[in-house]
């Protein structure tokens, strides 16, 4: 008897462990959870789209071509204010060009300026703690700054 105690209480113990902290991070994330399903979006338009650390759907990707050398800024504006997250600009090879957070306060994240070459370039999105429907705004507001005087 005291034996099956131990076991129902074990067996309690052990679900409450892995189910009692909440959904495992990107169980219900779908393919854009990785970068290799990143999904496209264009330049100057807004992109909606949701985060939940909650239910287990902690990071989305996106990404965005640039025909030119561009001055780039990446905002993304948040429904609730209390959401943390992280966003993160990369290059085309993952490595991270620019990073913001959100802890509560402003329901918008900035990144940039930042001049980028031509080339395909990628926004992840994570939510750290809560969830929120955001909006991704990516502006190739003009050209790159060369870097000499225009005579």
């Amino acid at each position: 008897m005291k034996r099956a105690t131990h076991g129902i209480a074990i067996t309690a113990l052990l679900f409450a462990s892995v189910y009692g902290c909440g959904a495992a991070f990107n169980a219900q994330g779908g393919d854009d959870a990785k970068r290799a399903g990143a999904v496209e979006v264009s330049v100057g338009e807004p992109h909606d789209d949701r985060v939940s650390a909650d239910e287990g759907d902690h990071s989305d990707w996106k990404a965005f071509f640039l025909e030119t050398e561009a001055q780039v800024t990446v905002r993304v504006h948040w429904d609730d204010e209390d959401v943390e997250a992280r966003v993160v600009l990369r290059n085309p090879f993952g490595t991270v060009l620019f990073a913001g957070s959100k802890d509560g306060g402003p329901r918008v994240v900035e990144l940039g300026p930042v001049d980028l070459a031509r080339g395909e370039y990628f926004v992840q999105i994570e939510a750290e703690d809560g969830s929120s429907v955001y909006t991704l705004e990516v502006d190739g507001g003009g050209p790159a700054a060369s870097g000499r005087p225009d005579f």
